[in-house]
């Protein structure tokens, strides 16, 4: 099965199930590996915002030392505290990324010649993330 169409069944899984799956139920339901159905999911979510939909699928914990569960949600759920932590997970997470990247972007600057291809890319990536890295964490102190 192509990811394309394992993306299409599971959407159409995670709709039937409105308190959304655990990997190994959609595992089981898809009848596909489980390194397939991760890559789907990802392929899913890319199509659904490529779409301008409203839609996403989302991935919370359950509890402790249990399965995380993805469900299919509805976009205004997403910045509902009470429905899910996810939309806050995945901001603070996409920060921390930026702030990461942001260092590591600085280092490849200075590992590569920037008359070059991939030297061009590593100072404009570093130049936009330390932007962004800067304007997130003046938000944080209320600037």
């Amino acid at each position: 099965m192509k990811r394309d169409e394992l993306a299409g069944l599971i959407y159409d899984v995670l709709a039937d199930a409105p308190d959304g799956l655990a990997m190994s139920e959609i595992v089981e339901k898809t009848d596909m590996p489980r390194s397939s159905c991760q890559i789907a999911i990802r392929t899913l979510r890319l199509m659904l915002a490529a779409d301008g939909d409203t839609l996403w699928v989302t991935c919370d914990p359950a509890g402790q030392r249990e399965e995380w569960v993805y469900k299919l949600i509805d976009g205004q759920k997403l910045i509902d505290s009470g429905e899910s932590g996810w939309a806050v997970n995945r901001i603070l997470d996409a920060q921390s990324r930026v702030h990461l990247l942001a260092a590591s972007m600085s280092t490849a600057v200075q590992a590569t010649d920037g008359r070059t291809t991939l030297g061009k890319k590593a100072r404009h990536m570093e130049r936009v993330l330390r932007h962004l890295d800067e304007d997130l964490t003046a938000l944080d102190q209320g600037e």
